[in-house]
């Protein structure tokens, strides 16, 4: 009985003593999609709010340039017009008197024209003095020269306002958008600017680029606005730049031309600041980019490591559901985890606790 506990003993403390298996690796086959890295399409860098102004030179401040009282509008802010549409009636007792001075002045061009045919007639006929034709030569010239100052005087008022003695028509000068009105009804001055009006086809898009992405600026990138009515993005070029960021905002005004009549003045809605995809830039689905010890990784198939190796990247953008990446130590060859990765960070993680 003795011998039979004593080698139950031995045989028990040889099983724990022997070496012990190692467990099967797990197959991961079924639960981890390993795909080839994909270039980046498209890279935005920053999605931002864009609204749609008048370009710096492209809006005029006017006014009717006549005395009088406007009477009232016949545009409201926001109205297109053409040059020539009537933009608002007034009465001009200034304009109605210069009016009546051009015929006074015709006038006496004419009468001024007769006296001098009169006194060339006389000296021809042995009755007058050449003294009396130069006279009447030097005023005939003064009556045409006053003739001429006051017609082109009332030629330029002209241009823009219409209409007899009555109620006259303040007409557009040219083509463009009603951007805002800034006389009421009441009297007028010549030098008053009643207008802004601007030409819709000098619209530009404006977006403030905040400071983490302000490098991009120097890569000319483009812009993406959804105008939100359905439309297909309109795609828009980098025009101009202010010189510094904002000390208060930290972002740059930046300024994108859109193709002539893709946009309209006082549009807004989001955008996309998009750059051209470089070498060494790669699109990775969302969930193949994943943070371990606070690093930014994905990870990359390893014969040698069952789990992937881990190689630290930098997000650069977005690619449609993708995120963008660069790291310098990927392969155009390489293959990433795309399903799958944090069963392989868990198992990384318990493994390295042991």
């Amino acid at each position: 009985m003795k011998l039979a506990a004593l080698g139950l003993i031995v045989f028990v403390f040889g099983c724990a003593e022997g070496p012990a298996e190692a467990p099967p690796a797990p197959d991961l086959s079924a639960r981890v999609l390993w795909e080839p890295l994909a270039p980046a399409r498209r890279v935005v860098v920053a999605t931002l709010a864009a609204e749609v102004v008048p370009a710096p030179n492209a809006s005029a401040r006017l006014g009717p340039g006549v005395s009088g009282r406007l009477t009232r509008w016949l545009v409201a802010p926001g109205a297109t017009v053409r040059a020539g549409d009537a933009l608002a009636e007034l009465q001009s007792a200034a304009l109605t008197t210069q009016e009546g001075a051009v015929v006074e002045l015709a006038a006496a061009v004419t009468q001024a024209q007769g006296t001098l045919d009169a006194r060339r007639a006389e000296q021809a006929a042995g009755v007058g003095r050449a003294v009396e034709v130069q006279a009447a030569e030097a005023a005939l010239v003064r009556a045409e020269a006053a003739l001429e100052a006051a017609r082109g005087a009332l030629s330029a008022q002209r241009d823009t306002v219409s209409g007899g003695a009555g109620a006259r028509v303040w007409r557009a000068p040219r083509d463009g958008a009603v951007q805002a009105l800034h006389c009421a009804p009441g009297p007028l001055t010549p030098e008053d600017v009643c207008m802004t009006l601007v030409q819709p086809a000098d619209a530009l898009l404006r977006v403030s680029v905040p400071e983490r992405v302000d490098a991009a600026l120097a890569l000319t990138p483009t812009l993406r606005f959804f105008p939100g009515d359905d439309r297909d993005p309109v795609e828009a070029t980098l025009t101009a730049m202010s010189p510094a960021l904002d000390p208060s905002t930290r972002a740059r005004a930046v300024w994108f031309t859109a193709p002539i009549g893709a946009v309209t003045l006082g549009q807004s809605g989001p955008a996309e600041l998009v750059i051209q995809p470089g070498d060494g830039l790669y699109s990775v689905p969302s969930g193949g980019a994943i943070r371990v010890d606070g690093a930014l990784v994905v990870l990359v198939k390893d014969a040698a490591d069952p789990l992937g190796r881990p190689v630290p990247v930098e997000r650069v953008g977005a690619d449609g559901a993708s995120v963008v990446v660069r790291g310098a130590g990927l392969r155009p060859t390489d293959q990433i985890a795309t399903r799958g990765v944090f069963l392989l960070k868990s198992m990384r993680l318990l493994a390295e606790e042991g």
